[in-house]
């Protein structure tokens, strides 16, 4: 007793058997986490044509995305002498053109409003039937101003007057010949091949603020004979005024003139750039074409040839290598002054040592 028995276990408790559990990974499960998933790598060249196309119009002229590699180079290439029927590229140079130089002179008229206040003269003068209003010279000079503003009315909603193109477009080497001759009336949505004419940023402000102050001119005229012509219906006694004596057309804008103020009569809005003085024109020039006692409008504003403000042929076109496009401008476009010798010598300049060069060496030996 107390001995231990050899070969016995100490602890008479039964012993717990220690069982290996081996780990059996799924082989779908570690597949899968063996393939990494690919990483897209989004690149300027990932882009459509089309994209790239739309990036160039936002990023507007002077952008140099063309440059950027061989594929964006193709895809905005533009072959301005190109003479194949289906013009690559043309679409997108006309929608940068009319996003960038094509200006509308007429974004102060509201011609809804127009139409409305000539519509209340012609109502007012209707009304009137007495025999001696026909005879009356205030009668007939409403109808003659209504007749010379509801014609402006119409030619300002035209195409060819209505818009114009920026004369910086002439600096871009894209122009051509062929490109000048899409640029009409038809192409922006008119009728007809008219071209749009070429204006400087000086004459785009100065018809922007003209236009709306001839019209404002023409109410004002058609509210003083209508008022004059009201008093001579009353037999009140009235100094006649012979507005054919108006030769001077400084005198006869110095004359008091007034719309009607009618609540049937909308006003026109009048802006704070109206005051300032035209850069570029001269303040005492016939800006509103008066003649022979009436303000006349004209197409545009400031086509006077000597003016500072008006458009001219960019120098840079004045070349041999862009003859063609310089003759096409001149016979086509109306422009500014332009001095013949500076001309003559800035085309042939360039040329005189390729022309003249063996010669001159000749007579140097």
């Amino acid at each position: 007793m107390g001995f231990v028995n050899p070969g016995k276990p100490l602890s008479t408790k039964p012993s717990k058997k220690q069982i290996r559990v081996k780990r059996v990974r799924n082989a779908s499960v570690n597949n899968h986490a063996a393939k990494k998933p690919k990483v897209l790598h989004f690149t300027f060249n990932s882009l459509s044509s089309d994209i790239i196309r739309k990036i160039f119009i936002f990023a507007g002229p002077n952008n140099s995305l063309p440059l950027v590699n061989k594929r964006t180079y193709h895809a905005l290439k533009f072959n301005k002498d190109s003479s194949n029927t289906l013009w690559e590229n043309y679409s997108l140079v006309l929608e940068m053109i009319k996003g960038y130089f094509l200006i509308d002179l007429s974004t102060r008229l509201n011609f809804d409003i127009l139409n409305e206040k000539v519509k209340f003269y012609e109502t007012k003068i209707n009304k009137l039937r007495e025999p001696r209003v026909f005879q009356n010279q205030h009668y007939k000079r409403i109808l003659k101003n209504l007749k010379i503003t509801k014609e402006w009315i119409e030619i300002y909603q035209k195409v060819e007057f209505k818009y114009c193109l920026l004369d910086t477009l002439l600096n871009y080497k894209f122009i051509s010949v062929r490109l000048l001759e899409s640029l009409n009336s038809s192409t922006f949505g008119g009728k007809g091949t008219t071209l749009l004419s070429f204006k400087t940023m000086e004459e785009v402000q100065l018809n922007t603020v003209q236009r709306l102050r001839f019209f404002r001119w023409k109410f004002k005229e058609l509210g003083t004979h209508y008022s004059h012509l009201l008093k001579d219906l009353s037999d009140v006694p009235e100094e006649t005024v012979d507005f054919e004596r108006y030769n001077n057309y400084k005198e006869y804008f110095k004359s008091s003139c007034k719309d009607l103020e009618e609540a049937s009569n909308p006003q026109l809005p009048y802006y704070d750039d109206e005051a300032l003085p035209s850069e570029g024109f001269s303040a005492f020039s016939n800006l509103l074409n008066f003649q022979n006692g009436y303000v006349h409008g004209t197409g545009f504003f400031g086509e006077q040839e000597n003016t500072v403000g008006r458009f001219r042929i960019p120098e840079r076109i004045f070349n041999l290598s862009r003859l063609n496009l310089l003759q096409y401008l001149i016979e086509n476009y109306t422009y500014g002054t332009i001095d013949g010798n500076s001309v003559l010598l800035k085309v042939l300049t360039p040329d005189i040592p390729k022309i003249y060069g063996s010669l001159i060496c000749k007579i140097m030996i």
